[in-house]
């Protein structure tokens, strides 16, 4: 069963009942079972795994936030077609962070007061505020997005299932040097934290690659008119754009770069490589450059045939073609989690006990996945993949490229 929940405030009733493990029913209908319990229902138990989704539903990151949550409910719908995990159904609750730290730290509050000690969640800006809350109440977060820079300050809590941002910046600096020729760039990124810090991160390798960077401009996530910035960058005459934001942003700037006759090749990150960026631009988003977690829908591919299976089944309106990396990144996740949970339970452990579900990961170590196997080694909790570079053909994202870094 399923329930959207969307937090507007802060409650501090939520953290007293999740520091003391309590747990409250849901009064619409959303999901119910024995996660909450601070005891857990143990390994022996038949009691749903509740697993709630923190994701954006509304605001800017609102499209991206939906299809990645449409891959997570093909997940736990596939799952629970096959009996659940070892005979555990799966039921779940959305709860709505917005896509912001505030917001999101309100979603989780609701989340841990409802009882939730599993959690799949999306969004570096959000992954970053509420990592340490989760450390400090014993739950555990999938992070099926890049995760933060200091993994290490979210604790032993927090796995995350995709490529760390400093690594897709050294990838992406890397590519802008080597293979676009590029020496001089311009960034444009939005004024949160997690772009800022992506931002110096592309910078500062991009300078040691012996590059320049002749401009960095910041602007609120969400803007419409970037003229003004773009005229500035115009005039240090670069010869490549990095763009670091995302929702609309990334299909407007590109779209008055050509209003103001910039000839200047684009690279952006993999949270700009989504429909909406194009559907935005329009053709001025042909050519445009993108680094990506490795996806191809039309793989035959094991993981990834059963990801576009069970997601036209969620939304059997979406195109194949239209499926990107960000469309199978919470199935990936969640897959995860329910690979790790069993592992626990072979193991004669509680599969409802957080931290033995995250030291799992390790002991698994390897994970297939729609977007890339996954491996965690040497106590790190992130998986280090490749990534591939897409650029815009004919209103299409096409794969031409892969790096390593």
């Amino acid at each position: 069963m399923r329930k959207i929940t969307t937090v507007a405030v802060t409650v501090l009733l939520a953290l007293m009942l999740a520091a003391c493990g309590s747990s409250s029913d849901n009064d619409s209908g959303g999901a119910s079972g024995s996660g909450g319990s601070s005891t857990g229902a143990g390994s022996g138990s038949s009691d749903p795994v509740r697993l709630g989704i923190l994701i954006p539903q509304s605001g800017d990151a609102a499209v991206t936030g939906r299809f990645m949550t449409d891959g997570a409910r093909a997940a736990i719908e596939q799952l629970n077609a096959r009996g659940g995990i070892d005979g555990r159904k799966i039921d779940y609750e959305v709860f709505d962070t917005v896509g912001d730290p505030q917001n999101g730290v309100n979603a989780y509050n609701k989340f841990a007061s409802d009882g939730y000690r599993f959690g799949i969640v999306g969004f570096s800006a959000v992954v970053t505020a509420i990592g340490p809350l989760a450390a400090r109440q014993d739950m555990l977060l999938v992070n099926s997005g890049a995760p933060p820079f200091d993994a290490d300050a979210m604790g032993a809590h927090t796995i995350h299932t995709l490529n760390g941002q400093d690594h897709e910046m050294q990838c992406a600096a890397q590519y802008a040097y080597d293979d676009l020729g590029a020496r001089r760039v311009g960034a444009i990124f939005a004024d949160i934290a997690a772009n800022r810090a992506g931002v110096e991160a592309f910078s500062r390798d991009f300078e040691e690659k012996g590059g320049q960077v002749v401009g960095s401009e910041s602007a609120p996530q969400g803007s419409t008119d970037f003229r003004s910035i773009l005229t500035r960058l115009k005039q240090e005459d670069p010869d490549l754009i990095y763009i670091y934001t995302f929702g609309s942003d990334p299909g407007n700037i590109l779209k008055q770069m050509r209003e103001l006759g910039m000839t200047a090749r684009t690279l952006s990150y993999s949270g700009a490589a989504v429909p909406q960026t194009i559907q935005v631009a329009g053709d001025a988003a042909d050519g445009s450059y993108y680094t990506a977690g490795l996806f191809d829908a039309n793989s035959t591919d094991p993981q990834t045939r059963a990801f576009v299976e069970a997601y036209r089944r969620v939304s059997p309106d979406t195109a194949t073609s239209d499926l990107t990396f960000y469309h199978a990144t919470l199935y990936d996740g969640v897959m995860a989690l329910a690979d790790a949970m069993r592992a626990v339970k072979a193991d004669g452990g509680d599969m409802d006990d957080p931290q033995t579900v995250y030291d799992a990961f390790f002991r698994v170590g390897r994970f297939p996945a729609a977007t890339g196997t996954a491996e965690f080694r040497d106590g790190d909790p992130i998986a280090r993949k490749p990534f591939q570079v897409l650029q815009v053909r004919d209103g299409r994202f096409v794969p031409i490229d892969t790096v390593e870094c």
